[in-house]
């Protein structure tokens, strides 16, 4: 878990400082701070969440960090192409969409593999999705 939580770090945080070359009034450390908020925020809703109501909590919680890893390996794409001089918007949504699809995808395998109710892989969507968007959306209003 602690492997693919460094690892979820340091790429969610790359991922954000790239974003500059969008957001040029921000530094690359405040990007990388706000990706880790938006993205890291609903991850720890979860786990404390599986930490508190499951039983098999330690697999879970295990399981999950993997999916994370996963889920920001996805977005090396961006971390690798966008630049002050190639920054289509395109490019970070679509990488973006494309892991938290993937990962809603491995949360609903991983609760059938788990024996757990679907509720899980809802959770899941519902504390990612919902943190990410108040984030997100504080950070472009202010």
């Amino acid at each position: 878990m602690a492997t693919s939580l460094a690892i979820a770090i340091l790429l969610t945080a790359a991922f954000g400082s790239v974003l500059t070359a969008y957001f040029e009034d921000s530094s690359s450390r405040e990007m990388a701070l706000h990706m880790l908020g938006a993205a890291g925020g609903g991850w720890v809703i979860l786990s404390l969440l599986g930490r508190i109501k499951l039983s098999g909590w330690k697999a879970y919680l295990r399981e999950i960090g993997k999916i994370m890893s996963v889920g920001v390996f996805i977005l090396i794409p961006s971390i690798l192409l966008i630049n002050p001089s190639f920054h289509p918007t395109w490019l970070p949504l679509v990488n973006v969409a494309i892991s938290f699809t993937v990962m809603l995808y491995m949360n609903i395998k991983l609760c059938q593999k788990l024996k757990l109710s679907y509720t899980w892989a809802l959770n899941w969507f519902l504390s990612l999705g919902s943190v990410s968007f108040i984030w997100t959306s504080l950070f472009l209003l202010t």
